[in-house]
């Protein structure tokens, strides 16, 4: 018999960050193009525990910045 995982909720990011599905929405680009900015075009981001973190501010430079 196969044991089923227990059910996790998703812990909201600390204050002043964004996930990165949240950073794509706000820049109205897919979660992929987030990816690939990440790794082609320097785009602020962390990987703490497995998932990536958007800290505002370094996003708002960025994107002004790199348009």
């Amino acid at each position: 018999m196969k044991t089923e995982k227990p059910f996790r909720l998703k812990r909201r990011p600390p204050r002043g960050y964004m996930t990165l599905q949240q950073a794509a929405e706000y820049m109205g680009v897919s979660a992929r193009s987030v990816r690939r900015y990440i790794k082609e075009r320097g785009f602020p981001a962390m990987k703490p525990a497995g998932r990536y973190l958007v800290k505002i501010e370094d996003m708002e430079k960025w994107i002004r910045e790199n348009g």
